[in-house]
């Protein structure tokens, strides 16, 4: 017991000491260190990996709605949604992958375009360019990079509100 105690003491000590000895070194850094990117052949095959099969639950966004930011009652920015029929039931909870199309990954290659500086062809087509402007934006919010849109990416990702301001997605109301 009391080597435990001894070797639990002396691994604390030497990580305060590590520690100690990394924070100032960080903190006089002229500048941040580059973060790695990778790249479209290596997010690739890391969304080759991912599991998606608790995606597979929900509808194709087949459509968009305005959110309002929370806090407001009046700004708003378009989501991908899949809607029943015209009235008659909206979710947000949807998905969308490379050879969906339609109104919902207009919006989203919108996103990407206003938030993310991607440069996509707004043809509501979700083929490679959109795949892969997706893996890179998945990387950089912190999410699953599956290439596959689905409620955390849209909650991490960021939105165009009429103001002009892109907000990640959490900070609207209604999901």
């Amino acid at each position: 017991m009391f080597k435990t105690r001894a070797l639990a003491g002396a691994a604390l000590i030497a990580g305060l000491s590590l520690a100690g000895m990394l924070v100032p070194a960080a903190a006089n850094a002229a500048a941040p260190a580059p973060q790695k990117t990778e790249s479209i052949q290596e997010l690739r095959a890391i969304a080759s990996q991912a599991d998606t099969s608790a995606l597979a639950a929900y509808p194709a966004c087949n459509d968009s709605f305005n959110v309002v930011v929370k806090g407001s009652s009046t700004n708003t920015a378009r989501i991908p949604v899949y809607s029943v029929a015209a009235g008659s039931g909206t979710t947000y909870n949807c998905i969308m992958e490379r050879g969906n199309s339609g109104q919902g990954v207009r919006t989203l290659q919108t996103a990407l375009n206003a938030c993310y500086g991607k440069g996509l062809a707004v043809d509501g087509v979700f083929g490679n360019g959109t795949y892969n402007a997706l893996l890179q934006v998945q990387r950089q919010v912190g999410v699953s990079i599956d290439g596959v849109y689905g409620p955390g990416t849209r909650n991490a990702m960021q939105w165009r509100a009429g103001d002009g301001v892109c907000r990640p997605g959490n900070q609207y109301g209604g999901f």
